[in-house]
């Protein structure tokens, strides 16, 4: 293939390899509800309680509250299935015909045969959370952290090494993805090393606050075009590879407590935007099985920023106390030799959280190229290239509560939570999908001496989304001026859900 060809290619490519966002650390949208194994099991309704070192991520004010000195491990085992079913057929609209070549299959593809469901093949998730908190004095509390959000980081919509998907209709029994235009597969890596600080201002007013310097690196492939239609000689195969080692985060949070038996907090988390750099990699032919039939050209320097949304809450708690709250949980711990906290004083609780998502900060990835990159003969343009993903702002309700079956022994949980859509209908896609989401979840702490043992289980269900009219489009390297009926490249009806497995260990020192 001319370096002139693959220049073309390249710049296409560059296009829509910017449109694959990484996750941000964010609830609602990228992340769902139930970071943590306590919170997990509440349905996230964990804010105004945050009874353990997870108290660094939802609300640090209550760093200041925590006994003594403590040592957390949680671990989310997270099970992502969701599928695409793409619309039309790979005839219909995109200008095939009989004689349509696959590479390494030379036979017709079937202009009449519907596309098929492409489901994600991903592995299994991790979101390991490893956190450490003192109290220093009756009123100060601190806290350090290492924090993943709480999202899913692998993705996979067809096969990896190609894009393809089995079929009967070639002779290798291989097609391209339905979905390759929006994503094949993605690996995101992001984490935020934290610390905390809480101040106890009287009994009844905590505040505090929480900084992370995060980090995050993140792996794309998808496909682009280089001619009018489908024709799968022209799909270009794009790896994008960035990172971004300083993504600071600051979440401030007030505790109220106007009875001995109410808990009310308020909170406010800013993160800044991404702004990523690394390569892309550029593949032509890639669906060839011979390796001379295929060339690839690698782009050094592109930027890519992504907005990363905002976050508010209020969460109220009620509880029925079976003693008056200590105002010095660690020195009664010292007396009495058990743990004093609301698994020990209280038998029952319920709380609601109401978290306001800004979402709609995620208007558009902007990616930028070097000034003065040549690609053959191509000047790459100098100007931002803007993808649009118009996002909506998101509402999350969480209600949840803890019943102690033997107060300081053991104990149960559950919770539901509920998130309102977060993206425009037409622009639908698999790389994430902020769809309305009802989840149904339940978990139980055993308490053996100075170790806390929790588990909890979460089905989070996402409602089906049918997109009919998308407003993403296929690249081509030519306006189709004299090709009409283009479908849509996320037309079609997506399903998804999650399952969470969390497990986790708290250990007190004192």
């Amino acid at each position: 293939m001319n370096g002139t060809k693959i220049s073309c290619w390249a710049l296409l490519a560059l296009v829509a390899a910017a449109s694959m966002p990484p996750s941000t650390a964010r609830a609602g949208g990228f992340e769902v509800p139930g970071a943590g194994t306590r919170g997990n099991g509440r349905g996230g309704a964990f804010a105004a309680r945050a009874d353990d070192p997870q108290a660094l991520r939802y609300n640090p004010a209550n760093l200041a509250a925590l006994p003594g000195i403590q040592l957390s491990l949680d671990v989310n085992l997270m099970f992502y299935g969701a599928c695409f079913n793409r619309s039309n057929t790979y005839g219909e609209s995109w200008g095939l015909d009989g004689a349509d070549v696959f590479y390494g299959a030379p036979g017709p593809i079937p202009g009449s045969d519907g596309m098929s469901e492409v489901c994600n093949s991903g592995p299994m998730n991790l979101a390991p959370s490893l956190m450490f908190t003192w109290r220093l004095t009756p009123e100060l509390g601190i806290g350090v952290g290492f924090l993943p959000p709480n999202a899913i980081g692998h993705t996979v919509f067809g096969r990896p090494s190609d894009g393809t998907i089995t079929s009967s209709t070639t002779l290798n029994g291989r097609i391209p993805a339905p979905g390759r235009y929006g994503l094949v597969e993605e690996q995101l890596l992001q984490a935020f090393p934290s610390i905390g600080v809480g101040y106890s201002i009287t009994p009844q007013v905590r505040v505090g606050a929480t900084f992370g310097s995060g980090f995050g690196i993140f792996d794309f492939t998808n496909y682009t075009r280089i001619d009018v239609g489908e024709s799968f000689a022209g799909d270009i195969r794009s790896e994008l590879h960035a990172s971004d080692w300083f993504i600071p985060r600051l979440t401030g949070s007030v505790h109220l407590v106007p009875h001995d038996n109410l808990d009310v907090m308020l909170s406010f988390s800013w993160q800044d935007d991404i702004s990523a750099e690394g390569t892309v990699k550029l593949i032509a032919g890639s669906y060839a099985e011979d390796p001379a039939a295929s060339a690839e050209v690698l782009l050094d320097g592109a930027t890519l920023e992504v907005p990363s949304p905002w976050q508010a809450s209020v969460g109220v708690r009620y509880a029925d106390r079976i003693s008056p709250r200590p105002r010095d949980p660690g020195a009664i711990s010292r007396l009495s030799g058990r743990i004093e906290d609301p698994m020990a004083n209280e038998r029952w609780d319920v709380e609601l959280d109401v978290v306001y998502e800004m979402n709609s900060r995620v208007d558009a990835f902007t990616l930028t190229l070097p000034p003065g990159y040549m690609l053959g003969p191509y000047a790459v343009p100098s100007d931002p290239i803007l993808l649009r993903h118009n996002w909506k702002d998101q509402l999350s309700f969480r209600l949840g509560g803890d019943y102690n079956v033997i107060p300081g022994m053991a104990a149960v949980r559950a919770g539901v939570s509920y998130e309102t859509n977060g993206i425009e209908n037409g622009w639908t896609q698999t790389d994430f999908m902020p769809f309305a989401r009802l989840g149904l979840h339940a978990g139980l702490t055993l308490r053996l001496g100075k170790l806390d043992i929790n588990l909890a289980y979460a089905h989070i269900h996402q409602f089906e989304v049918e997109v009919t009219n998308g407003e993403m489009r296929p690249v081509y390297a030519l306006p189709p001026t004299s090709f009409s009926g283009v479908a849509t490249i996320n037309s079609g009806t997506y399903t998804s859900n999650v399952d969470i497995l969390s497990l986790g260990v708290n250990y007190h020192f004192q």
